[in-house]
C-alpha cells in the first residue's frame, strides 16, 4: 500500500489540537497570542521533519499563523513520482555553509531574546581555575590551536536561526589582566569584577564570540584562568573535551591529539530528527 505525504491541513491539526478548544484560532490569529510556546513549537516542527516536511523553528516562528504555515507546508510538501524510492538525506553542508540548529540549540537561542519571558540570559558555562607561572604567549598559542581543531569554537549564530562556521577567530583568541602591581586588596576587588562580569556574560554569538578565555596575573606569581563557552557551541561533555585539549596543547604545543573524524554540521546531517 502506498503512502501518501500528509496535506497541510492534517499537519496543522496537530497545531489546533494543542490548544485543546472546540474553537479552533482564527487563520490570521497569533499562535503564539494564543498560548503556544517556545518548546511545543519545536515538538512540532520536529515531527513535521519526521513525517519528511522540512519546516524550521525559524520560520515557524517569523509568523505564527495558521495561513502562513498552511502556505509554508504547501510548498514543502511534495508528493513523490509513481515509482519512486525514499528520498535520500541531505548530505552535510560545504565548508563554511550555514546549517540549522539541534533543538536544545535552538532553545538555548530563544532564550538570549530580549522579547522572550524569563529571556534575557545565555546559557553557558563559566568556570575559574588558580594556579601559578602560567605564560600569557603559551596560554595563547594553545588557545589558537584549540580554536583551529574545534570548529565549532569558531561558531556564529545569525538572526535567522542557523549556524555557520567561520574559517578563523574573529578577535583575539586570549585577554590577559595584569593586576600584579595591584596590592591584595584590590588585585581581589579586580578579580570580582571579572567573575561578575563574566558570569552574567551574553557573548556575542552573532558576530562569532562563542568562546572567551582570560589570564588574571596576579600578585605573587600566582595566576587565574577564566573560560566561558556558550552552550550554543559545546555542552557540558564537550567542555571537558576542550579542556583537556587546551591543557596538552599547554603542555606540548606540538602534541598530536587523536583525529576528529567528523564535525557537528555532519552529525546533524546523519541524524535529523535533533535538527531544529
Amino acid at each position: 500500500m502506498t503512502q501518501h505525504p500528509p496535506t497541510a491541513d492534517e499537519l496543522l491539526r496537530t497545531v489546533t489540537d494543542t490548544f485543546g478548544s472546540d474553537t479552533p484560532p482564527g487563520e490570521d490569529d497569533s499562535l503564539i497570542a494564543w498560548g503556544l510556546d517556545s518548546i511545543t513549537l519545536m515538538r512540532i516542527a520536529g515531527s513535521w521533519r519526521k513525517q519528511g516536511v522540512k519546516v524550521g523553528f525559524a520560520e515557524l516562528a517569523q509568523e505564527p499563523t495558521l495561513r502562513a504555515w498552511r502556505a509554508l507546508l504547501a510548498s514543502r510538501i511534495r508528493t513523490p513520482e509513481p515509482g519512486a524510492g525514499p528520498t535520500a538525506e541531505a548530505p552535510a553542508p560545504e565548508p563554511g555553509e550555514p546549517f540549522p540548529l539541534a533543538v536544545m540549540q535552538h532553545a538555548y537561542w530563544i532564550g538570549r531574546g530580549d522579547d522572550t519571558t524569563l529571556g534575557s540570559v545565555a546559557a553557558h558555562l563559566y568556570v575559574e581555575f588558580d594556579g601559578s607561572g602560567v605564560d600569557p604567549d603559551r596560554l595563547d598559542t594553545a588557545v589558537r590551536a584549540l580554536v583551529r581543531r574545534h570548529g565549532m569554537l569558531r561558531a556564529r549564530f545569525g538572526d535567522d536561526g542557523r549556524q555557520q562556521i567561520l574559517p578563523g577567530l574573529t578577535r583575539p583568541a586570549t585577554a590577559v589582566n595584569d593586576l600584579r602591581a595591584l596590592d591584595p586588596e584590590t588585585a581581589a576587588a579586580k578579580l570580582e569584577d571579572v567573575r561578575h562580569s563574566s558570569s552574567h556574560a551574553r557573548l556575542d554569538v552573532g558576530a562569532g564570540e562563542v568562546f572567551s578565555v582570560q589570564l588574571s596575573l596576579l600578585p605573587g606569581g600566582r595566576s587565574r584562568l577564566h573560560v566561558d563557552v556558550d552552550m550554543l557551541a559545546a555542552d557540558a561533555l564537550s567542555y571537558r573535551v576542550l579542556l583537556s585539549d587546551l591543557a596538552r596543547l599547554y603542555r606540548d604545543p606540538d602534541a598530536a591529539l587523536p583525529p576528529i573524524r567528523t564535525s557537528y554540521p555532519a552529525y546533524l546531517a546523519e541524524r535529523t530528527e535533533v535538527r531544529r
